[in-house]
Formats: C-alpha cells, sequence, structure tokens
C-alpha cells in the first residue's frame, strides 16, 4: 500500500512536472517542498520508521536541489524539489495514517473495557 501511495505520489509529481514545473521558479519549490517537510517534522514523522524513512528522503532532496541550484542546474533542481515535496507529503500521510490507527486501537480498548464485565477479562 505505501509503495502504491509513493508510486501514485510520484506520478502525480511528474505530472505536475511536465505540466507547470518549467514554468515554476525553484525558490517556490524550495518554499513548497520546505514546508511539506517541516510540517511533518512538526506532526512527529521521525517517531513512525515509514514515515521517518520519507522524511528523511525529502531532507537529502531538499539538499541535493540545493546543490544543483549553486551549480547552476535549475532543471535538476526542480525535479528535485518536486521529489522532495512528494516525499514530505507522503511522510505527513503516513504520520497522519499511523496516529489515526492507533486512535482506533485505543478507543477499542476503551469500548472493550467498557462493554466486557470485569468477571470475563
Amino acid at each position: 500500500m505505501v509503495s502504491n501511495l509513493r508510486c501514485s505520489l510520484m506520478g502525480l509529481a511528474v505530472g505536475i512536472l511536465a505540466g507547470c514545473a518549467g514554468s515554476a521558479k525553484p525558490d517556490d519549490l524550495i518554499a513548497s517542498s520546505e514546508a511539506s517537510v517541516k510540517t511533518a517534522q512538526e506532526i512527529g514523522a521521525q517517531g513512525y520508521p515509514r514515515a521517518a524513512l520519507s522524511l528523511q528522503l525529502a531532507v537529502d532532496e531538499l539538499q541535493h536541489a540545493r546543490d544543483f541550484i549553486k551549480s547552476g542546474d535549475e532543471e535538476k533542481a526542480k525535479l528535485q524539489l518536486l521529489r522532495a515535496k512528494v516525499d514530505g507529503d507522503l511522510a505527513l500521510a503516513l504520520t497522519q495514517s499511523a496516529r489515526a490507527v492507533a486512535d482506533a486501537e485505543a478507543a477499542r480498548e476503551r469500548l472493550r473495557a467498557i462493554t466486557v464485565p470485569a468477571s470475563e477479562e
């Protein structure tokens, strides 16, 4: 499921790149990629293994993009920025999903504690 989501997000990124990234400024792409990474960090993506991996990829891709910008290769920088955005968004989605599953499990346990008489435990 994670790989399907990642593939879908990468496909979306490629579509964006083909459609409008040619005219997008690296500064705009840097801002959106950084915002995605920052949001994932703020909600604790580092605490979930799959999310942490995607977050680290996003951070690395941002650094590669900055290196490409310094070397004057804007096209490669734009591609790396799009990848960073997708991986940051994936880290965010994976974190939110893991939290939702944990919340559901906790709610299930609370419900079970309420509905099952103490003598049956």
